[in-house]
C-alpha cells in the first residue's frame, strides 16, 4: 500500500485530481469576471473583442470612403496651350529632351514592336528610336511648361507649349 500512495503523490493521485479541479474552477471563475472587466475597459481604450459578425462589419466600414472634415479641396488647374505663332521657346531641343524623346520611343518599340522606319540591319531599339528622329517619323510631340500662375480663387494656370518633334533642330 505504501508503495502505491507514493505512487499517487508521483503521478498525481486521486486527491490532487479533486484538488485541481476545484482550483480550475476558481480560475475559471476569476477568468470570466476579468473578460468582464476587459470588456468594460475594451470601450474605454477603444480595443474591442472582434466576433465573427464584427469582422464583416469591419470589412463593410474600410471600403466606405474617409469623410475630409477641415482639409482644404485639392486646387483647380487649367492648362492653357499657347498658339504656335505666339511661342516663347526656340525649337531646338535640348539634350535632355532628345533622351527622354529617344528612351520613352524605345520603350515603345521594345513593347509593341511597331516602328515607322525600315529596322531590317538595326537590332537595338534605341538605335531604332533615333533612325525614327532622324527621318521625321517619331509619333512623339514635346510638352514644354513655360509658365505657371495661381489666381486669387486658387486655380492654378500651367501655360504649355506643344511641339512636333519632326519639325525641331538637334545634334547627336
Amino acid at each position: 500500500m505504501e508503495h502505491e500512495e507514493d505512487d499517487e503523490l508521483l503521478y498525481g493521485g486521486a486527491d490532487e485530481e479533486k484538488e485541481s479541479d476545484e482550483e480550475k474552477e476558481e480560475v475559471s471563475e476569476e477568468s470570466e469576471k476579468e473578460e468582464d472587466v476587459a470588456d468594460d475597459n475594451s470601450s474605454v481604450s477603444g480595443v474591442t473583442d472582434i466576433d465573427d459578425d464584427d469582422e464583416e462589419e469591419l470589412i463593410e466600414e474600410e471600403d466606405m470612403p474617409i469623410p475630409r472634415v477641415g482639409i482644404k479641396n485639392q486646387l483647380k488647374k487649367e492648362i492653357i496651350y499657347i498658339d504656335p505663332e505666339n511661342r516663347k521657346t526656340r525649337n531646338i531641343l535640348s539634350s535632355y529632351e532628345l533622351t527622354e524623346i529617344i528612351s520613352i520611343r524605345a520603350t515603345q518599340i521594345e513593347e509593341h514592336g511597331r516602328a515607322f522606319v525600315p529596322y531590317a540591319d538595326l537590332t537595338d531599339a534605341i538605335l531604332i528610336a533615333r533612325r525614327e528622329l532622324q527621318e521625321g517619323k517619331c509619333p512623339l510631340i514635346l510638352r514644354r511648361c513655360v509658365g505657371r500662375e495661381t489666381t486669387p480663387a486658387g486655380t492654378i494656370r500651367e501655360f504649355i507649349e506643344l511641339w512636333d518633334v519632326n519639325k525641331m533642330v538637334f545634334t547627336f
